[in-house]
């Protein structure tokens, strides 16, 4: 088996449905007409080789139909705005929601021992006190504390996943939020590029005018 027929082989077993096949069957085609040089790899490098470079071309044949999808454009009325500008909007929407939080919850007094909560609490520092509050008032027979208290954690709890939401934004992590509705990544064929090229020079193959037809027509 050639390196190619080996390299097609291992493309195929990515292969989750009919689209990423015909995309992925067209891309091999590339390597059929361009790629003929890479035979002359060595046999005992062929599976290694085979399985570095098939899963990035699966990779960029995904991110391709990411990026041509139109389910993952953005929405008409965003087209024309810049992902800062849609992440700052966002933002901002979520600080107003917190602000609501913080003039309902934050800045009354709590049955929680009592007390005003200060507005640095963290997350933690909340729910231990709130637990202690529990503890304190479990057995008592009113249950309107109780229920205040329960109230009051959901609210506390909305406040602290609204920062949450903020901070993730800020800081473009896009750990609660999905980076697609922001930015389109762009697919792109670096990581078979470095592939091919340190192949090329691995296995001293002469085809530098090949592998820029190859790369160019993926």
């Amino acid at each position: 088996m050639t390196f190619i027929e080996k390299l097609s082989s291992n493309c195929m077993d990515h292969v989750c449905n009919d689209e990423q096949s015909k995309k992925i069957e067209k891309m091999l085609e590339v390597f059929a007409i361009y790629g003929q040089y890479l035979n002359d790899i060595l046999p005992n490098y062929h599976f290694t080789i085979a399985q570095e470079l098939s899963h990035e071309i699966f990779t960029y044949s995904l991110e391709l139909t990411t990026f041509c999808n139109h389910e993952f454009k953005r929405p008409k009325e965003n087209k024309t705005l810049a992902p800062a500008s849609i992440i700052s909007r966002d933002i901002k929407t979520l600080e107003k929601a917190r602000l609501l939080i913080l003039d309902k919850i934050i800045h009354k007094y709590l049955f929680l021992h009592d007390c005003k909560m200060p507005i640095g609490y963290n997350r933690e520092d909340f729910n231990k006190l709130y637990f202690e509050t529990i503890s304190i008032h479990q057995d008592s027979e009113r249950i309107d504390i109780l229920e205040d208290i329960e109230k009051d954690k959901k609210s506390f709890d909305t406040y602290f996943n609204l920062t949450d939401m903020i901070k993730d934004l800020e800081s473009k992590s896009f750990e609660i939020f999905d980076e697609l509705n922001y930015f389109i990544p762009k697919a792109n064929k670096n990581k078979i590029r470095e592939i091919l090229m340190t192949v090329r020079k691995q296995f001293k193959l002469k085809a530098s005018h090949e592998e820029k037809q190859l790369l160019d027509n993926l």
